[in-house]
């Protein structure tokens, strides 16, 4: 049934990225009916004897469902604390544990599936950290002022805004403005994440630093399958590094 529990999480995350992208809302129902779904389908398979597993290796393979549940739980709990994703994203890695029951993703060097879905969904993330670099590089090169109005920011913020951000006049895409005034009036970035609340509209003139907003779900779901039909990709790193 591992097959069948593959396609539900495909399914569930695709889903979820569609309903996440259009509503910025995922209801809760899709994970308690993914994840109850694909419990009951783990637990027929370990009761029925139908895991393909050998009996001697049957309690490891136990043992490792339940650490990869608990450590994506406490990771996923730690990371939307911090502000970085929020909360559907962290239910979403403990439904994807509970269904990649007997996985082995290639080149894993933990065993533990739902944990490699999200080291690959955040290396797929900091792609967008290229893309801005990138950005501003050519935008500075064509002879553009990029920090025109934050003369006052330091150097180190600067950096830190060319590589989480951009300028730009458009306010299509999930942007979030980087953006506020202090106290006297004068512009200054701004890094926090619970900061970003509402995305930039249409009805905001001029050029503005702005960083991109795409949801979470979307690199779980890349994440998923880099999982499935590559393996790990940080495992895949060490694995070469020491070889």
């Amino acid at each position: 049934m591992l097959e069948v529990r593959i396609g539900l999480c495909i399914a569930m995350l695709a889903l979820a990225a569609i309903i996440d992208i259009r509503k910025r809302e995922i209801p809760d129902k899709i994970w308690l009916g993914f994840g109850g779904a694909g419990l009951a389908l783990v637990l027929v398979e370990i009761l029925g004897g139908n895991t393909g597993i050998a009996p001697g290796a049957l309690g490891r393979e136990i043992f490792r469902y339940i650490l990869d549940i608990g450590i994506i739980s406490a990771a996923g709990y730690g990371i939307y604390r911090s502000g970085l994703v929020g909360g559907a994203d962290s239910k979403a890695l403990i439904v994807v544990a509970v269904l990649l029951f007997s996985f082995r993703a290639n080149y894993s060097i933990h065993d533990l599936p739902a944990l490699t879905v999200l080291t690959n969904a955040v290396l797929l993330s900091l792609g967008h950290l290229v893309y801005n670099v990138a950005r501003n590089l050519a935008a500075v090169i064509r002879g553009e002022r990029i920090f025109e109005g934050f003369e006052q920011e330091g150097g180190i913020r600067k950096a830190l805004a060319a590589v989480t951000g951009f300028r730009t006049s458009s306010r299509r895409g999930f942007l979030f403005s980087m953006e506020e005034q202090d106290e006297s009036g004068r512009k200054k970035f701004r890094f926090n994440p619970t900061a970003y609340d509402d995305f930039v509209t249409s009805n905001e003139g001029g050029r503005i630093w702005v960083t991109q907003a795409l949801p979470f779900i979307v690199y779980i779901t890349l994440g998923l399958l880099v999982t499935l039909f590559y393996g790990d990709v940080i495992g895949a790193i060490i694995r070469t590094i020491v070889a």
